[in-house]
């Protein structure tokens, strides 16, 4: 909590709620950094989720298209790099959610971790691979890997939702 004194401002990592006596700026608690880094994540997995259904229907249109091949090829170009900023903005948020979900007690904060390195690992791999034409491909199967290591531990958080109730 920030603390104002004779206009010098201090943190006082002691008392972590807002003192109207104490002529104090509030300072966000960990419940609200988590609950702000997890809504951070929100847009980010959201736009992440809108490039990879836009490109997917672009690449079934240029798969379809009829004539002239150049303007098949630009749709296929412009569907590839929607598909890697949105794979770029889907990791990063991934990386919040997970590092949100770490900081709970409710969650196993270990793999929580593991998670957040995993999206973090393919946060990088999806700038290397929108960067880099020759690694493009590795990239992108890499992060698919990622993607699957989310997926498990998804499927065990919702286990122990299940049981919890």
């Amino acid at each position: 909590m920030w603390r104002v004194y004779d206009n010098v401002v201090f943190f006082n990592l002691e008392r972590p709620h807002y003192h109207k006596e104490d002529n104090a700026i509030p300072c966000f608690g960990a419940d609200r950094r988590r609950d702000a880094l997890a809504r951070y994540s929100v847009p980010l997995i959201l736009i992440g989720m809108t490039g990879f259904v836009l490109s997917s229907g672009n690449f079934v249109a240029a798969t379809i298209f009829p004539e002239p091949a150049a303007a098949a090829e630009a749709v296929f170009l412009a569907a590839a790099g929607m598909n890697g900023i949105g794979g770029i903005f889907f990791s990063l948020g991934f990386t919040a959610i997970f590092f949100a979900m770490a900081s709970r007690e409710e969650y196993n904060s270990m793999l929580a971790n593991i998670a957040a390195l995993v999206a973090v690992l393919a946060f990088v791999l999806s700038i290397i691979g929108f960067a880099s034409t020759e690694l493009g491909e590795l990239m992108t199967q890499l992060v698919g890997v990622t993607y699957i290591v989310h997926t498990i531990y998804a499927v065990y958080i919702g286990r122990g939702l299940l049981t919890r109730e």
